[in-house]
């Protein structure tokens, strides 16, 4: 599995276990971004906030600190970084808080240097 953007170069072997006979490929994938992973809809009334909270999984054997970054919106309070445990998962929460009536959307993205 690939956990960071990049290529990945792997040979895979097909191998008879009887006659010993074998073929093998070079393969490389290329690994990119998550794309949008779901829309939340959330509804307040003006100047009232709502709570949502995100589970998140980290798959790896150490803990992962994420951080966020909040695009298109002043009205979503979040931290700027959040730790998910080794082999666990995370609920991360934030605040919707319109200011005026209306419709607004909003992206909030999770990244890591690990």
């Amino acid at each position: 599995e690939a956990y960071k953007e990049g290529n990945v170069h792997s040979k895979i072997t097909f191998k008879n276990e009887q006659s010993g006979e074998f073929q093998f490929y070079f393969v490389t994938y290329k690994v990119s971004t998550a794309g949008v992973i779901d829309t939340i809809k959330l509804t307040a009334p003006v100047r009232q906030s709502v709570s949502h909270t995100i589970p998140l999984y980290n798959p790896l054997s150490v803990s992962v600190t994420l951080n966020t970054q909040l695009h298109n919106s002043t009205e979503i309070s979040l931290l700027p970084t959040f730790t998910v445990p080794a082999s666990s998962e995370g609920l991360f929460s934030f605040e919707y808080m319109p200011l005026k009536a209306g419709r607004s959307d909003a992206k909030i993205v999770f990244n890591s240097v690990d």
